[in-house]
């Protein structure tokens, strides 16, 4: 396993260690005037003493605040690494179902304190087991993957697509009216239904159309729960677009 080790810890904790060795000679001083001699004295008398205490002593302090730093930064490497794997999804590099859920209350809340909307779109993949069925689950990999890149370019800076289910994705929106909510569900639509999916299958190029429903609800937060119910309603509009011939937005 390889480590993207800085070297700021390393530097940090080896600085650290040479403070640390001043301890050595600074408390045979102290010892000394504890015993009545004056620590000029004991400078004066010996002054290779004073060398032998702090050299070695920092030696040994630095080397092993070094090592420390060392191991404080592979720890940390290793803590990113397990952050990112416990709220990314693997295919999509998106945000995963954990992270939507943290990020939903946090939104909620602020919300409830600020004043502003929150809307939630759940988007739903149409029809993707047939995708599967008909070209195989490596095909519908990567129109997964492709799916998630080209819905993220039509978000502005501050919204975040998730990926919450198998085909099934969401989004947060926060500072918007309903009807601006709207439109973004609607561009996503739009966006993927323009959009040709090109897969190789058998050494043969195919083209393949795909299509999303969208389901929409927001309104202000009045308790710092109600992100469940926000989530409830889209999916109950998610369903009704499904059953309403699917490719359409329905709003809450």
């Amino acid at each position: 396993m390889s480590y993207n080790v800085s070297n700021a810890g390393r530097k940090t904790f080896a600085v650290l260690g040479a403070v640390l060795s001043l301890g050595a000679p600074l408390g045979w001083l102290m010892i000394q005037w504890m015993a009545g001699v004056e620590p000029m004295t004991v400078i004066d008398n010996d002054p290779l003493l004073m060398v032998y205490l702090f050299v070695p002593t920092m030696i040994v302090f630095v080397v092993t605040g070094y090592l420390i730093g060392v191991q404080w930064e592979k720890l940390n490497a290793a803590n990113r690494r397990l952050e990112t794997l416990a709220t990314r999804d693997g295919l999509t590099k998106l945000f995963n179902a954990r992270r939507f859920w943290e990020d939903v209350d946090i939104e909620c809340k602020r919300s409830r304190r600020d004043g502003h909307s929150l809307f939630v779109l759940l988007l739903d993949l149409d029809h993707f087991k047939r995708i599967n069925d008909s070209y195989g689950h490596l095909v519908g990999d990567k129109v997964l993957s492709e799916l998630a890149g080209l819905m993220s370019e039509q978000l502005r800076a501050g919204e975040q697509l998730y990926r919450v289910g198998g085909e099934e994705f969401a989004v947060l929106l926060t500072d918007l009216t309903r009807a601006e909510a709207e439109q973004v569900a609607q561009r996503l639509r739009r966006a993927v239904e323009d959009h040709r999916f090109t897969v190789c299958v058998n050494e043969d190029e195919l083209t393949i159309e795909v299509t999303i429903s969208v389901g929409l609800s927001g309104r202000q937060c009045e308790t710092d729960s109600e992100y469940m119910e926000l989530y409830a309603e889209a999916d109950e509009a998610l369903y009704a677009a499904k059953e309403g011939g699917r490719n359409t937005v329905v709003v809450y």
